[in-house]
């Protein structure tokens, strides 16, 4: 195929998988495929992962690295990526707030979709008025409601829902909030331009139904709900289940658990049922700030029988999640409690006197946060899962390493899936296989036939 062929096949794959055109929709491959054509200067590969990076789908939410990509698309002359390059220019979001350089974009958004709109008579130019009836309506629109109909799986998360494909963002009613942007949230319209990247007139109107005149259910007016204070659930009088579970079900070590325990860093819970006639037994890892305060709890449930729960407290700080402070100037970096447990129990020789951290999920904050509060860390080993997520997020955050000034890092990756599924293997047990990057063959075959 011609290179120039072969990078628009790249960038319309990466839209299928955006949208799920033929196949289930996926945010990680989409942005995967995307990649690949804006590498080679794409406008408009460019232009949609920077959305991508803007609301933190298929990639951790990075605003530098979607200003970048706008700017890279704007001067190819893509209006649309003019208009957000405005946008962040006005409210200071990836760059320095500039009214000058705003207004300087906006008239080039303005230039192009005049040209687009004298071209192919662009429908998005229409001016679309709504009365103060209908802006309500749209603004009190029920999110649970709105988002199952797009599509999107909602996971209950006490009194809110969260959506399970970006789960920083959890919704109530017409409400919704996003823990991981540093306050953003807002109503039903807010929302739909935050996170879909409509316009106002464009957000109005999808919450109305759009063209089909379908509607959606009205939310109840809320009080609004202040977000609990962090806190650790109580704790049992002892550890024997966590200590079963992590000795027999996951095949850790005994005396790395118990280092792990004496410095209250796992315990075992005692919680109760919301009618109060059952009690919960989990294993709860957490993570302490500089000073010693509990700031970060990862949950995971200790039943062997059906799917257990996992996930982060609610208002845990991501900055300082689970980790170990050695003395030495290196650091190994896991996605998951339970895999940086059994990297240790795999490495035991002087492995205290090392530095550990799990990100809990594959957002880098907790690793850069220990960075900053410990300067004698300078050899990074970065040991995430050996799948194409892991794969994905260990050279992503290879490369922000990079831009920061520590050139020192060093991938290791596991036989199989991740290390407790290598303990697992040397138990002569079923283990998860690794997944690798399919080979450049396969890719072009497999883009082809998606083509």
């Amino acid at each position: 195929l011609p290179e120039r062929k072969k990078t628009y096949l790249q960038y319309r794959i990466g839209k299928m998988y955006l949208v799920g055109l033929g196949t289930d929709q996926d945010y990680e491959t989409a942005a995967l495929w995307l990649e690949r054509a804006a590498e080679k200067s794409h406008k408009y590969a460019q232009y949609t992962l920077a959305g991508l990076y803007a609301k933190g789908q298929g990639e951790e939410r990075d605003l530098k690295r979607a200003f970048s990509l706008y700017h890279a698309s704007a001067i190819q002359g893509n209006p649309y990526a003019s208009y957000e390059l405005a946008k962040m220019f006005r409210d200071g979001t990836g760059t320095k707030k500039s009214a000058e350089q705003a207004e300087e974009h906006f008239q080039d958004a303005f230039s192009g979709f005049l040209v687009l709109e004298e071209q192919s008579h662009d429908d998005k130019l229409q001016y679309v008025y709504f009365t103060e009836e209908q802006k309500e309506r749209a603004n009190t629109v029920d999110l649970k409601d709105f988002l199952e109909r797009q599509g999107e799986r909602l996971l209950r998360s006490g009194p809110e829902w969260r959506m399970s494909s970006d789960h920083s963002i959890t919704i109530r009613g017409n409400r919704w909030y996003d823990h991981g942007s540093a306050g953003k949230g807002g109503a039903a319209i807010d929302f739909v331009i935050y996170y879909y990247g409509k316009s106002f007139p464009d957000a109005v109107s999808m919450l109305l139904g759009g063209e089909q005149g379908q509607t959606y259910r009205q939310s109840r007016k809320q009080e609004e709900v202040p977000r609990k204070p962090f806190a650790l659930p109580a704790a049992n009088g002892d550890m024997r289940r966590v200590f079963a579970y992590l000795l027999r079900s996951r095949l850790l070590d005994y005396e790395v658990v118990s280092a792990f325990a004496k410095e209250n860093l796992i315990y075992e819970s005692l919680e109760l049922s919301k009618d109060k006639t059952r009690q919960f037994h989990n294993a709860i890892f957490v993570g302490y700030d500089p000073e010693g305060k509990a700031r970060h709890a990862h949950k995971k449930g200790i039943y062997t029988m059906g799917k257990s729960y996992r996930g982060n407290l609610e208002s845990s700080d991501p900055r300082y999640s689970f980790h170990w402070n050695g003395k030495s100037g290196e650091v190994f970096v896991f996605e998951a409690p339970i895999d940086m447990l059994s990297y240790i129990s795999l490495h035991k020789n002087g492995w205290k006197e090392h530095s550990y951290v799990a990100l809990c999920g594959v957002g880098s904050q907790a690793l850069f946060q220990l960075l900053q509060d410990h300067s004698e860390l300078k050899k990074i080993h970065l040991c995430l899962d050996h799948d194409l997520a892991g794969l994905k997020a260990a050279e992503r955050i290879q490369e922000r390493l990079a831009e920061a000034g520590y050139p020192d890092v060093r991938r290791e990756l596991s036989t199989w899936k991740d290390w407790n599924e290598d303990i697992k293997a040397m138990h002569g047990m079923e283990a998860v296989p690794a997944e690798e990057k399919p080979p450049p063959e396969i890719t072009e075959e497999r883009m082809l036939q998606m083509a």
